[in-house]
């Protein structure tokens, strides 16, 4: 098994082969790669087969034609490792936020305040979403919320 993306064998890796068969019963063999990479599987019926490797893709999914009993063995089996999820590396620092503080103006309108780093931040439920103002320009210190009547 030879992994194209260094160009290496890969060793140490479960490996299993594959032979769906017409009245839809599967043959599997498993085994694991040997330190050069490579592998064999005896004593397999005649049939088509597919290789699949755990943690690897092959593209295209090959597949390999006995037409006797015989050893699958001797193929150079290309693969690449499956990606792990997208990490990605250029992350924002994490901002704080804290101290909120809320209150509901004279027609009951729901307002937040918080703390975000340095900054104080508004928003406002309008009844059916929340709506964030931004930071409030020259907003220091604790957050504290005192809505005037008339707003």
């Amino acid at each position: 098994m030879l992994d194209t993306t260094i160009n290496q064998p890969v060793p140490n890796v479960p490996i299993v082969v594959r032979q769906q068969l017409s009245g839809g019963t599967t043959v599997l063999r498993s085994s694991s790669t040997l330190g050069a990479g490579q592998f064999a599987f005896t004593n397999l019926p005649p049939g088509t087969y597919m290789l699949f490797a755990d943690g690897y893709v092959s593209a295209p999914q090959l597949s390999y034609t006995l037409t006797n009993q015989a050893a699958l063995s001797g193929v150079t089996f290309k693969v690449n490792p499956i990606p792990l999820p997208y990490q990605p590396t250029n992350l924002p620092a994490s901002i704080n936020e804290s101290s909120p503080a809320f209150a509901l103006d004279s027609s009951g309108r729901p307002h937040l305040v918080w703390q975000r780093g340095e900054e104080i931040w508004h928003a406002y439920h309008d009844g059916t979403n929340w709506n964030a103002t931004g930071s409030l320009p020259g907003a220091i210190g604790k957050p504290q919320l005192s809505v005037p009547a008339q707003m």
